[in-house]
């Protein structure tokens, strides 16, 4: 688990999603497999509401069903 000094505030939507890779080169980065693409680092404002993410939870409940 990431240590809370180094997460981003405010939290982005990224933060709960199931689509999201979060890694630590020299900064922290969020990487989305929904997008295909780096879409948080320390540098641009979170993104703080994504359709991503609901795709990716209401995948995740049709696997489970």
């Amino acid at each position: 688990m990431m240590e809370a000094k180094h997460r981003p505030n405010p939290s982005p939507a990224c933060e709960t999603c199931p689509a999201s890779v979060w890694f630590i080169t020299s900064q922290l980065k969020c990487f989305c497999s929904q997008m295909h693409l780096i879409v948080w680092d320390q540098k641009e404002p979170p993104i703080l509401k994504c359709d991503g993410r609901e795709l990716a939870l209401m995948k995740m409940a049709m696997e489970q069903e």
